[in-house]
């Protein structure tokens, strides 16, 4: 569903750039109050994403021509030299815009990063604590549920030929007998399989192999959001 709200966002901070622009007006010549609009671009392209931020470039410009430039309440210009002004301004107001979202989509993945790399050794201090196999199992649950919002189980077999048994044994109750099947293609083939896969995405969950350099040791599953 489309969100309306940042480009109303966007468009009130073109108006409060306005009413700056008006008071200063008195004190500083129109094309000096051009930052004012530059700045409302970046603080939409950093809070409120690219379509705003657009949205703020265009709309910069016809109030800067509207409100700030003589004559003021009209679109006509008096002063060619301010056509080469709204040139700038709308050029100079997409390209900020387009940085600006760079600069929070790099601050972003950094983020991402680190949150990341605090789980993995979050993760790896559970599983040097761990005692069993199905401590193991508990602690990588724990984890993926916490960074993922989904249940995770392991499923392993003793022999290649046995059937995949799930770990921890109280997590057996999330992979019925058509999950269980699932996993198991995933374990004879080596492949992923199940939700989000191009194999039997009906399942519920996705089923990852593990694999070793020599052969497949089990299935990690995945069920819960996407």
């Amino acid at each position: 569903t489309w969100d309306w709200r940042p480009y109303v966002g966007g468009a009130l901070l073109i108006a409060a750039a306005t009413a700056l622009g008006t008071i200063l007006l008195p004190a500083f010549s129109p094309a000096n109050l051009v930052m004012i609009y530059l700045l409302a671009v970046v603080v939409a392209a950093i809070y409120l994403g690219r379509g705003p931020s657009v949205l703020c470039s265009i709309l910069g410009v016809l109030a800067f021509d509207f409100f700030l430039v003589p004559p003021r309440l009209t679109l006509a210009v008096s002063d060619t030299e301010y056509l080469l002004t709204f040139a700038a301004l709308l050029v100079v107001s997409l390209v900020t815009s387009d940085l600006a979202l760079r600069v929070r989509a790099q601050a972003l993945a950094a983020e991402r990063r680190a949150n990341q790399n605090a789980e993995l050794y979050a993760l790896s201090r559970d599983l040097a604590a761990a005692t069993d196999l199905d401590a193991i199992a508990r602690a990588v649950s724990v984890r993926i549920r916490e960074m993922f919002q989904s249940e995770a189980i392991l499923l392993l077999a003793d022999r290649p030929e046995e059937a995949l048994r799930v770990h921890p044994p109280e997590a057996a109750h999330l992979a019925d007998d058509d999950e269980l099947a699932v996993a198991a293609w995933a374990f004879r083939h080596g492949l992923r399989a199940g939700h989000g896969t191009e194999t039997l995405p009906a399942a519920s969950g996705r089923y990852l192999p593990l694999r070793t350099s020599g052969h497949v040791l089990g299935v990690l599953g995945i069920l819960g959001p996407d």
